[in-house]
């Protein structure tokens, strides 16, 4: 009886979290709020938003279109399939996109961002950051201090403009990257263009 009553609560929500380290969501649509310590955060189906606070985290959103925070700590977060968005906030994060078009901003830290399958929005934020853009036609701005931006396959568009030496890797497809006169390398791009103002 305990065990039906538990995952009952649980099919409304999962909130509230003091001390657990592992919390699994339902196929429903859940509020998953992590503790201080080093949680493992799961989201599982439905349109989660998922919190890890301090601590190094693993989250996985799952199925759905997530909204996904890490929060203070060196946390590792992962998307799943659906159009999710995913923000490492403080430490040094790794985010990853998976399938469907979806929207990484790593925050401040030395961080490493994958954007998946398809047409993501990538941005790497302080911190020397390290950008895979993968498959699909991705935007990303790596921010600031020095980083490795990869565009990967697909018509790519690499914002550099951070008076940083950054080293561009722009791969297959139609790609375009702007650039100050600070860059440490640029490579594999079919239109680079001048200095002007961030994207923003």
């Amino acid at each position: 009886m305990r065990a039906l009553a538990l995952a009952a609560l649980l099919a409304v929500a999962v909130t509230g979290v003091v001390e657990a380290k592992i919390v699994r969501g339902t196929p429903k649509k859940d509020r998953i709020t992590g503790t201080k310590r080093a949680d493992r955060l799961y989201g599982r189906r439905g349109n989660d938003t998922i919190l890890g606070r301090a601590g190094n985290d693993r989250v996985n959103g799952g199925r759905g279109n997530d909204r996904i925070s890490g929060a203070a700590g060196d946390d590792n977060l992962l998307g799943g399939v659906g159009a999710d968005r995913i923000g490492g906030n403080l430490g040094d994060d790794v985010l990853i996109g998976g399938s469907q078009n979806d929207i990484l901003d790593a925050g401040a830290g030395n961080d490493v961002v994958e954007g998946g399958t398809d047409d993501d929005t990538m941005k790497g934020g302080a911190g020397d950051d390290r950008l895979d853009g993968g498959p699909g036609n991705d935007r990303m701005d790596g921010g600031a201090d020095p980083d490795d931006l990869i565009g990967g396959g697909g018509d790519d568009v690499i914002d550099a403009r951070d008076g940083s030496e950054d080293t561009i890797n722009c791969g297959p497809g139609e790609d375009t990257v702007i650039l100050d006169q600070t860059e440490e390398g640029v490579f594999d791009c079919e239109e680079i263009q001048a200095p002007g103002p961030p994207l923003g």
